[in-house]
């Protein structure tokens, strides 16, 4: 029996899917391309807005309209933070993140109601950039299926109680530092509510135009102020696009299911070591079937076939690989049988040789004969 290993798949088509919905599913995989890359264009959009002025009056207008995240006119550093996100969502984007999906479609819908502000009159905007901010919403909208690799779950206490500690020891640094420096600094005495609402403006970035620096140490606190702020701000945001993390547990319940599904349907050597503690299991929708496997960095390398009843196998290996795409690892099959290659093939797996098993059947295996003297020789040793 020839065992083969299966690298990820190069394409998304099902055994049973026409060529009409294989044309479809590539039309909307080059429609989250696309807005990928508008989201990443916006960014940099933004980021262009700050060379030489708080608003880019010299770029053409259809620039704008094509990439309608455009922030400028708020703060320079709020556009330039937004910016950076944008560029770094569409990148997320790019890799199907339902997480990055979300903060896109939310940041779109901002900017149809930012463009709607009247401060936005005051820069020249009108409706088109809201009319193009508002059709993006709704090709993000209508292409919401195709984003499907999940995030780590953030702990909302843990991840509140990190965020708060952090901005508070980022507030305290500011107001300490306003409240204590020398009136020479800035020619201005602080008081502790002055140095808070100095603080609030600076951690937000909103700026402060009356907070003018007069020796080279005021500069640096501002610095490291702004500084602090934004490492504050990048933890916290981090935290939302973790991958999804493989933990390793032992559940005695599924081990047990494995082991009877084994029992019942098993076919090779291998599904003795598949139902072992040291591997996770997937099992089928009817927990019929089920393959072990394990996560090794953003791989997911599974053992052989699916065990379970033949006619379920394709499904589940369609399932198992919707799976691991749905958690962002990469999927393998390892020594896998020859009987059912043209359902991996189907998947788009490729196959790669590793071996050949020899298999005997005992209720016709004989010494006798010519061809087996040296076998009975050797045995007459034994």
């Amino acid at each position: 029996m020839r065992s083969y290993r299966f690298q990820p798949p190069t394409h998304e088509l099902t055994p049973s899917a026409p060529r009409r919905k294989a044309s479809r599913l590539a039309w909307h995989r080059v429609s989250a391309r696309v807005v990928a890359l508008l989201v990443i264009g916006s960014g940099a959009l933004n980021l262009l807005t700050l060379m030489g002025g708080p608003v880019p009056t010299e770029l053409p207008a259809w620039l704008q309209v094509l990439f309608p995240l455009d922030f400028a006119g708020i703060s320079r550093t709020v556009t330039l933070v937004v910016g950076f996100g944008l560029i770094l969502v569409g990148a997320h984007l790019w890799a199907d993140r339902k997480r990055a999906w979300q903060l896109a479609f939310l940041l779109s819908a901002g900017s149809v109601a930012f463009h709607l502000l009247p401060i936005a009159s005051r820069y020249g905007w009108n409706l088109d950039e809201a009319l193009s901010s508002a059709l993006l919403c709704a090709i993000l909208w209508l292409t919401r299926r195709l984003f499907t690799v999940g995030s780590e779950p953030p702990r909302i206490g843990r991840a509140a109680v990190r965020a708060f500690f952090a901005f508070t020891v980022a507030s305290l640094y500011g107001v300490a530092g306003f409240w204590l420096l020398e009136p020479a600094e800035f020619h201005r005495n602080f008081h502790w509510w002055d140095a808070v609402a100095r603080t609030t403006r600076l951690m937000l970035f909103l700026g402060d135009r009356n907070l003018v620096p007069h020796t080279p140490y005021a500069v640096w606190f501002l610095d490291s102020l702004f500084w602090i702020s934004g490492t504050a701000f990048l933890y916290s945001g981090l935290m939302l696009f973790r991958p999804v993390v493989y933990r390793f547990r032992i559940n005695w319940t599924e081990t047990a299911l494995a082991r009877a599904i084994a029992e019942r349907h098993g076919r090779t050597g291998q599904d003795f070591f598949k139902h072992w503690p040291d591997k996770s299991y997937f099992f089928s929708a009817s927990r019929q079937s089920f393959l072990g496997y394990r996560v090794a960095g953003n791989y997911a390398l599974a053992l052989g076939d699916p065990v379970g009843p033949g006619s379920e196998t394709p499904g589940v290996i369609a399932e198992f690989r919707d799976f691991c795409r749905a958690h962002g690892w990469r999927v393998g099959f390892h020594q896998v049988g020859a009987d059912h290659l043209a359902a991996y093939e189907a998947l788009g797996f490729q196959k790669l040789k590793v071996g050949d098993d020899a298999i005997v059947d005992l209720t016709k295996f004989t010494l006798t004969g010519s061809a087996m003297k040296e076998f009975r020789n050797t045995a007459n040793r034994l």
